[in-house]
């Protein structure tokens, strides 16, 4: 799977079974709206998230995500940017997009068939805008009911991916992080590979890759200091990591972004 995913339109699926063997860290162009009907583990960024059914995770686009697969069953609704500027003004898509403020929430048992007869509605009609107004502002109608298992923010697995989310432009090696929580480096790579669904080396590599995107963007930077800044030992290697990351080389994705603005 490609890190960094292109959703065109609107990507629905309802009571879906994950039999992904490993998912992967990765990014889209869409808001996503992913509706836990099991007990599952979600990585949201530097956030390692422990689900339940009726929870909600709400993403706005270029947010870094996976979930780590376990068979259990889910419900996902997809929304490019495009697809809402299809039917919505700018101002409206503010107004309906006013729920992914939250990044998680528990809807109440009483609306959860709702909402899945909604996304169901949307699966089998993608331009059912009613059905779409009414899934988001039922979601913004359950918004003060955030909620986080703060009694998982303090596990091994959970501080280990925010230290290494915090500090991965600035880790050489893993023996130091293993030190660092007295476990060896197998029992490190093991733990995090196991909660998160992917290796520390590759999520250093996500993370220094999804820094160096927006520093693309900026031209008054060489890419030998946009390397740097992203945190990678030499332009090689961001060449390298780059391509196996996004699928081709950072000037090309550089000027395909310069054409991609100019169309618009």
């Amino acid at each position: 799977m490609s890190f960094r995913e292109y959703i065109e339109g609107i990507n629905v699926l309802v009571h879906q079974p994950d039999n992904k063997i490993m998912p992967d860290m990765h990014y889209h162009n869409a808001y996503e709206i992913y509706i836990a009907e099991a007990d599952r583990t979600y990585i949201v960024e530097n956030k390692l998230i422990y689900l339940k059914p009726r929870d909600v995770i709400l993403l706005k686009p270029d947010v870094i995500h996976c979930v780590v697969s376990d068979t259990q069953m889910y419900s996902l609704v997809e929304l490019s940017e495009e697809y809402l500027h299809k039917f919505f003004s700018d101002y409206a898509i503010q107004l309906i997009t006013d729920c992914f403020e939250k990044t998680i929430i528990r809807v109440r048992e009483s609306d959860f068939g709702a909402l899945l007869s909604l996304a169901e509605k949307l699966r089998d009609n993608n331009d059912d805008v009613f059905s779409l107004i009414q899934l988001l502002l039922l979601l913004k109608n359950n918004m003060s009911r955030s909620t986080y298992n703060s009694s998982d923010t303090g596990s091994l697995a959970a501080n280990i991916v925010d230290y290494i989310t915090e500090n991965y432009k600035s880790i050489d090696n893993l023996d130091d992080t293993a030190n660092k929580f007295h476990i060896s480096k197998q029992y490190l790579c093991n733990l995090f590979k196991e909660q998160t669904g992917t290796s520390i080396k590759k999520y250093i590599n996500i993370l220094k890759v999804h820094a160096s995107l927006e520093l693309l963007l900026k031209k008054n930077l060489s890419m030998g200091e946009i390397a740097e800044k992203s945190g990678f030992s030499s332009l090689a290697n961001f060449s390298k990591t780059f391509k196996s990351v996004i699928g081709m080389s950072p000037l090309k994705y550089s000027r395909i972004n310069d054409i991609n603005k100019n169309r618009h």
